[in-house]
């Protein structure tokens, strides 16, 4: 459906600007060309301006930007969260209002700046002149068509992102026909006016206020790899919560699922990343507490998924009953390096103990700890995490040479992480 739309919209500026070009000849069709580019620059120019009288239009005592603050706060949402659909929805009022006067502008120079001009110019009947109206009137229906359907070909690529997303199994938007908006993305069309408006449509949904960039495509790469790792650590807590804690069933699948985040953070340009930041750092109380605060340079694109996916496998291994050899240091170091390296899921996962290290470990895992990259206090985290020493809070159950473990700890983690990408 998409494919048949921008399709007629190409096909209908094309021969139009053909057939004008012909019958103008080569001056007139010159000058419409040129009134043409002028007409896009403009609506270019004026858009912002025109974005900020829409948003100011008074509907019942509240402008429409204040309507749109008012509605999002009732929902509850997170600051940074309300704050940058706001911001989405003045890109994309700027986006239709760049359309808007487009076609405007060429209507009113249509009928007034162009019938004024050509006074001055002559029609040449001669076949070389129309020649060169053809290729003018070429240019012009070309150009039309370029500058309407880029924007309209940049949206359709942010809402597909948005569309396919599924949570539970659920697409997120449900549309009653298919849009077909795949089959358009793979066509020559699609490709064209995807490469060739890029550079043009970032720039025109792109939006900075203060020290902070916000951008169209940035924040809908935010939401698709927020919803995609949100269903992963769902995955992760579902399987920590049927299976009681970390086990030979789950640990390759856990492992799995952080390699997929790691995969997915790393897709994240710096756009999308900043985007997230932001929501974590505000939303960091669920991970540990209202006493959490991420700090301000915090990069969550600098957590390692993987190590910590690889460090869980170690972990299963070593607390798996059939293994009798003693622990290798190589298995040691992949179990402390993951969690040292990555100090926001240290946090996450509480203060019980997902493994108890044996007695005659504990030396070995002392020395990993203590040559690891932490901190002494994410140290001291470590040690409560391996059951090496006992939580200093409130689960303080958890004594020195204990081979008991907390059943279920691991649920914590994976919950409260699954809140704050789902925040």
């Amino acid at each position: 459906m998409v494919s048949i739309v921008i399709l007629a919209i190409t096909a209908a500026c094309v021969l139009l600007g053909i057939i004008l070009g012909i019958a103008r000849g080569f001056s007139r069709s010159l000058l419409r060309f040129f009134l043409i580019v002028l007409c896009a620059v403009g609506a270019w120019f004026v858009r912002a301006a025109l974005t900020d009288t829409v948003m100011g239009i008074d509907i019942n005592g509240q402008t429409l930007e204040q309507m749109i603050s008012s509605s999002l706060s009732s929902a509850d949402l997170p600051s940074s969260i309300a704050s940058l659909v706001d911001s989405l929805v003045r890109i994309i009022i700027g986006v239709v209002l760049f359309l808007v006067c487009f076609l405007v502008f060429q209507i009113v120079s249509w009928m007034i700046i162009f019938p004024f001009l050509k006074l001055f110019l002559k029609r040449h009947p001669l076949k070389k002149r129309r020649f060169l109206g053809f290729i003018f009137g070429l240019l012009q229906g070309a150009f039309v068509a370029y500058v309407i359907c880029f924007p309209l070909t940049g949206l359709v690529v942010e809402y597909d992102k948005i569309a396919n997303l599924e949570v539970d199994g659920q697409k997120v938007i449900k549309m009653e026909y298919d849009l077909k908006i795949s089959e358009y993305t793979a066509s020559p069309l699609g490709k064209f006016y995807i490469s060739a408006g890029a550079p043009l449509f970032k720039m025109m949904t792109t939006m900075t206020e203060g020290d902070k960039t916000v951008s169209l495509g940035g924040a809908t790469n935010a939401i698709v790899a927020a919803v995609n790792m949100s269903n992963e650590i769902k995955d992760i807590s579902q399987l920590l919560d049927t299976t009681n804690g970390i086990n030979s069933e789950n640990a390759q699948s856990i492992a799995k699922s952080f390699r997929k985040i790691d995969a997915i953070k790393n897709d994240l340009d710096d756009d999308s990343a900043q985007i997230l930041n932001d929501v974590l750092k505000e939303a960091s109380a669920s991970l540990g507490g209202q006493d959490f605060i991420l700090p301000e340079d915090f990069d969550f694109k600098s957590v390692n998924f993987t190590a910590a996916g690889d460090a869980v496998v170690e972990m299963e291994k070593y607390t798996d009953e059939n293994i009798t050899e003693p622990v290798s240091d190589q298995s040691i170091a992949t179990i402390v390096s993951g969690l040292a390296e990555n100090e926001i899921i240290i946090d996450s996962l509480g203060t019980s103990s997902l493994v108890t290290v044996k007695a005659e470990d504990k030396e070995r895992f002392e020395q990993a700890i203590e040559s690891s990259s932490a901190t002494d206090e994410y140290k001291d985290k470590i040690r409560v995490l391996l059951g090496i020493s006992a939580s200093s809070g409130n689960n303080s159950d958890i004594t020195e040479g204990t081979e008991e473990k907390t059943p279920g700890a691991s649920v914590t983690a994976g919950t409260a992480a699954e809140n704050t990408v789902a925040a």
